[in-house]
């Protein structure tokens, strides 16, 4: 059995080891058990998509978007989609409002993605009917616009994956995740 005397030197010496230790770990300031990473701001430069199409409107003769995509980021177990929409409208004055609902041709904002590598599909994450930051989102002509949408992460190591707006327009193929 162990005196007072030995018990409380043994809590000293652990107790000093474990000053020492996390002065050694932590001496640069950083946390021991991982990087943190403070609040911030990510910033979206909309005028370099890595790729970009113009389509017309559905239900228009003459009213194009052009719609550019950003990124496709991974945040932990999901992605988003960086997009920035630019309509070119001839029906429009230059200062009238242009909705994304009006860029869509009143058909709603509802992308997804397919994985070809492992033959799934990925809709937008949906919570009640916004499936975006775009709700109420308006422009003006020849004035781009940013959106975004959120996906679940693919399985496996898929490294690009094709995007889907509208089933009457192309699809934007092989677009690369960044993680």
């Amino acid at each position: 059995m162990r005196s007072a005397f030995t018990r409380h030197v043994a809590v000293i010496v652990t107790a000093m080891a474990c000053v020492a230790m996390t002065a050694a770990c932590g001496s640069s300031g950083e946390d021991p058990t991982g990087p943190r990473t403070a609040p911030g701001v990510r910033e979206v430069n909309l005028s370099a998509p890595v790729v970009k199409q113009k389509v017309l409107v559905p239900g228009t003769l003459n009213d194009y978007v052009t719609i550019g995509v950003i990124s496709l980021d991974v945040h932990g177990k999901l992605m988003v989609l960086n997009l920035v929409f630019t309509p070119d409208f001839a029906s429009v004055t230059a200062s009238k409002p242009i909705s994304l609902d009006d860029m869509l041709g009143k058909t709603g904002f509802g992308p997804w993605l397919l994985d070809t590598t492992n033959l799934k599909s990925y809709a937008a994450l949906d919570d009640g009917g916004l499936k975006s930051s775009n709700d109420g989102v308006k422009t003006t002509n020849k004035v781009p616009v940013y959106v975004w949408a959120t996906f679940a992460l693919p399985e496996g190591d898929v490294e690009a994956i094709d995007l889907y707006i509208k089933t009457a327009w192309p699809a934007f193929t092989n677009i690369p995740i960044t993680r």
